[in-house]
């Protein structure tokens, strides 16, 4: 046969080419299922986890509220148990 007469395949048959990847296509589409499971699993896993912590941060925000105390108050709090810590400190020195 000369390369002339050797037909390209067309259409369907191209496709099947494709799909077959010259007699690879178990590892090719195993590497590309393996591929694709990982990137979902890590976008699937990082929104879960932002909305745990989103689910953390606002009952740490309405635990701190509760009672009328506010967010200010608990700042306030904070803040003095720092400043005493700091100045046990420096008496200890």
């Amino acid at each position: 046969m000369t390369p002339e007469a050797v037909a390209e395949p067309h259409g369907i048959a191209l496709l099947l080419h494709f799909l077959a990847m010259g007699g690879h296509a178990l590892y090719v589409w195993l590497s590309y299922g393996a591929g694709l499971l990982v990137v979902v699993y890590h976008v699937w896993s990082t929104r879960r986890r932002e909305r745990d912590w989103v689910r953390q941060a606002r009952a740490q925000v309405q635990r701190r509220s509760v009672g009328g105390a506010g967010l200010a108050a608990h700042a306030r709090n904070d803040q003095a148990a720092i400043e005493h810590k700091q100045s046990e400190g420096v008496r200890h020195e």
